[in-house]
């Protein structure tokens, strides 16, 4: 099972490991590796790509802006949680 994310032109997502990590999961999860496949590429007026991720318990999948609103705590009340 995996995620499933949209992105328009210019977005971004950031893939972070989790600092609890042992080092035999760290291993397991970069012999295993990440998987990103493009689903669909949409046509519309403003074209989006949809990707379906695929990463193990100790990734965390962040939308670029998200990612950012949780590193800059300040500008916003509420803290978002990774996509996964």
């Amino acid at each position: 099972m995996g995620l499933v994310v949209e992105r328009k032109p210019g977005e971004s997502i950031h893939i972070q490991f989790d600092q609890r990590m042992s080092a035999e999961e760290l291993d397991d999860l970069l012999r295993t590796g990440i998987t990103i496949r493009v689903v669909d590429i949409g046509h519309q007026v403003r074209p989006k790509a949809k990707l379906h991720i695929e990463a193990g318990q100790g990734a965390r999948i962040w939308r670029s802006e998200l990612l950012e609103r949780a590193t800059h705590p300040h500008q916003n009340a509420a803290e978002p949680e990774p996509a996964r």
